[in-house]
């Protein structure tokens, strides 16, 4: 029962069925929960479906007593292998950008936000969005929006104030104040870029496109269980990544052909109950559902194929 509002908590089936659960989380710290080791890291086991992605329920109902309650929910022998985190997220970035060229665009969540890494892109000329760390300390330059319009609630140039961050990124920024729409809710996320040019629209839907990469991992990992893999082998692995990337393409490729209305976990489990059934598969698509969908997932053309792999 979650503590605060006497509601139950779903858990999978098959992590209550389990003999016991390894939880792998990494050594690190929570700017809402402070330190939580493991315990934090069973968030990832209560379904998005019920709680929105990523668990906003559950975060709004109070994220300590959510953790507590997803701990004490689970009366298993348990145990936690914990990662040292040696390599911090914002360093691994550095790797990743290495190749990037002047006009090119990286978005970046605010986890990654290294001021010494930004000034580097924006002295090579790549532009970058990124969301602005709650502690951040700055004053404003130069207002660009007297008043709200539409979504935009501030649009502003600053500067660092911090003296160490002010080395690290001696130029202005750019800080946004948007709502942005995130599981059927608007809510006011502050974004940074290093571009002056771009509506500020612009900046809040590219942050908002990055979501998709995020429902991406999800659906491959929960939907189509990408987290257990059948061998141990690098080469195994790779091969039923491989065969989930494939069972993703051809449903984004159904859904478009069906005008797929529906959730992408919907649309998995209706193809799945009538693989072995003579039915025409994209005519039952378009003809399920009598009392509407949640609208989650219209199916498009551009979902039939991986970028990068056409």
């Amino acid at each position: 029962m979650l503590a605060d509002t006497a509601r139950e908590i779903a858990l999978p089936v098959e992590l209550l069925r389990s003999d016991f659960v390894i939880s792998m989380p990494k050594l690190k710290t929570h700017h809402w929960a402070g330190v939580t080791l493991a315990m934090k890291n069973l968030f990832g086991t209560v379904p998005g479906s019920l709680y929105g992605w990523p668990k906003n329920a559950l975060h709004w109902a109070g994220i300590d007593g959510s953790i507590l309650d997803i701990n004490s929910s689970l009366p298993l022998p348990r145990f936690a292998i914990v990662d040292t985190a040696r390599h911090a997220d914002a360093k691994r970035a550095r790797k990743v950008c290495a190749g990037l060229r002047a006009g090119e665009i990286v978005i970046f969540d605010k986890a990654y936000v290294d001021f010494t890494h930004l000034s580097e892109l924006s002295g090579r000329g790549v532009w970058w969005v990124s969301r602005a760390k709650d502690n951040l300390q700055y004053q404003v330059v130069q207002r660009r929006l007297n008043k709200p319009e539409g979504n935009i609630l501030r649009d502003e140039e600053i500067e660092l104030t911090v003296p160490s961050s002010r080395a690290e990124y001696p130029k202005r920024l750019r800080r946004i104040v948007a709502r942005v729409a995130l599981d059927g809710q608007e809510v006011e996320m502050v974004f940074l870029t290093n571009n002056f040019q771009w509506a500020a629209s612009s900046v809040a839907a590219l942050y908002k496109a990055r979501w998709q990469i995020e429902v991406f991992f999800k659906q491959i990992r929960q939907t189509l269980q990408l987290a257990d893999f059948l061998g141990n082998s690098a080469n195994a692995a790779r091969w039923q990544v491989w065969m989930a990337l494939l069972v993703h393409v051809l449903l984004g490729f159904l859904a478009a052909q069906s005008q797929w209305w529906h959730s992408f976990v919907r649309l998995w489990a209706v193809t799945r109950s009538a693989l072995w059934l003579k039915l025409e598969l994209v005519g039952l698509l378009r003809g399920y559902g009598t009392a509407g969908g949640d609208f989650r997932m219209l199916g498009q053309p551009e979902q039939g194929y991986l970028p990068g792999f056409g």
